[in-house]
């Protein structure tokens, strides 16, 4: 008797607890398709999650195909539905799969026409950000702007990008291209090395390729996710960010700011040295700017040269010696502009090459047997009245002879 007693109690007690009446919520039933991207007249992507699949479908097959591509982690793919070029790719319909547990970039394409959105598969549901669409019928020109810094324009003929500083000499146009799995920065208009100088860098333009351009300087970017396919080119700008003024006050007046030399350093004579400088408000200030050199902390003043207002100047550390050098900048000014200066504010030390040096070379004997060792004797004076740097002595062995060693402090 207990034991029927006890299986009608456990069979209500399920009956109870599992009745909808009191309240149970079923679990919630999970879309098995979501529609990423839908572009009328081009072609639309979908997020099969039963099946763990992106679909991509092409309205108008057999004509222009629908390219698409997926950048999930470090991989990139690209392929088109409703295509003529092979037999993978002529259906109007195409299977691919959805990167599982990551955050994937998917994009839709032909020609001047794309469409871009932003993934996240978990646990068989989707997260998605579509991050526009463009179907205009012309391509933006440029590509990218920041007004006052910089563009990046398309070279469609060249297959090149164009990358323009508008303001070179002061702060470079920093620019990117994430191309497949690959990715690449430089900058134009700079100073750093000689490549960069440029206003106007070119790169090439990837061919056949989904890729995100951007164009930056300090607070101010932009951006765009591009597709070149047969010479014709799809943009989709991204919001363009630069900063708004400041409330707080910041100088209006032009301003010229030596980077090197800035005092401390020690030059040598005859050496070639690189001047640097950066402006700030430049566009009201000359082209020409006048570099003078002075040899007693800025007592007196030599000219050295009138150069571009570029930022960088190549300079011949001239022949002199003194531990109070220095280097100024001068603009001349209009007639609304008084004259602008800046100093290194600090001295600088320039050295000079040894020129009064006397070396002798002497052997401890006068013949040797052959394999017997000889000793060499180097030595070096000083014919000048004052003390030397960076003087370095180098031997060259006679014929038939060869080192053995030689002092640890020689």
């Amino acid at each position: 008797m207990k034991r029927w007693f006890s299986l009608f109690l456990a069979f209500g007690l399920c009956l109870f607890f599992a009745s909808p009446a009191m309240g149970l919520v079923p679990p919630p039933i999970l879309p098995t398709s979501v529609r990423i991207l839908d572009i009328a007249g081009l072609g639309k992507v979908e997020a099969d999650l039963a099946n763990q699949k992106l679909v991509f479908t092409c309205y108008n097959p057999g004509n222009v195909p629908l390219e698409y591509s997926i950048l999930a982690g470090g991989n990139y793919s690209q392929s088109e539905a409703g295509g003529w070029g092979s037999s993978e790719v002529t259906p109007a319909v195409k299977k691919e799969t959805l990167p599982h547990y990551q955050t994937f970039l998917v994009t839709i394409a032909r020609y001047e026409k794309i469409g871009v959105a932003l993934c996240r598969e978990n646990d068989g549901m989707l997260a998605f950000c579509r991050l526009g669409e463009y179907t205009g019928d012309l391509t933006p020109t440029p590509v990218l702007n920041l007004s006052g810094l910089g563009k990046c324009e398309a070279d469609l003929v060249n297959q090149k990008l164009a990358f323009t500083c508008t303001n070179p000499g002061n702060v470079p146009l920093e620019y990117s291209i994430l191309a497949g799995g690959s990715y690449s920065q430089s900058e134009a208009g700079g100073w750093s090395s000689p490549e960069v100088t440029p206003a106007i860098r070119r790169e090439t333009l990837p061919h056949y390729q989904t890729f995100l351009t951007a164009i930056a300087r300090y607070e101010s970017l932009a951006a765009a996710i591009c597709r070149e396919n047969d010479g014709r080119l799809a943009v989709l700008q991204l919001k363009s960010v630069q900063p708004s003024p400041t409330p707080t006050p910041t100088p209006t007046e032009p301003r010229i700011t030596l980077v090197q030399p800035k005092g401390g350093e020690s030059l040598v004579a005859g050496d070639s040295y690189q001047i640097l400088w950066v402006t700030l408000n430049s566009p009201r200030l000359p082209n020409q700017v006048r570099i003078q050199f002075s040899s007693n902390g800025g007592m007196d003043w030599t000219p050295v040269a009138t150069a571009p207002n570029n930022g960088a100047f190549t300079w011949s550390v001239p022949q002199v010696r003194t531990t109070q050098a220095r280097i100024r900048l001068i603009w001349e000014g209009s007639q609304n502009l008084q004259t602008i200066a800046e100093d290194t504010g600090a001295n600088f030390t320039i050295a000079l090459r040894p020129q009064g040096l006397i070396i002798q070379k002497l052997a401890t004997q006068d013949s040797v047997a052959a394999g017997e060792p000889i000793t060499f004797n180097l030595l070096v004076s000083n014919s000048e009245d004052q003390a030397l740097y960076y003087v370095r002595v180098t031997d060259s062995l006679p014929a038939g002879t060869t080192f053995v060693q030689a002092p640890a402090t020689a």
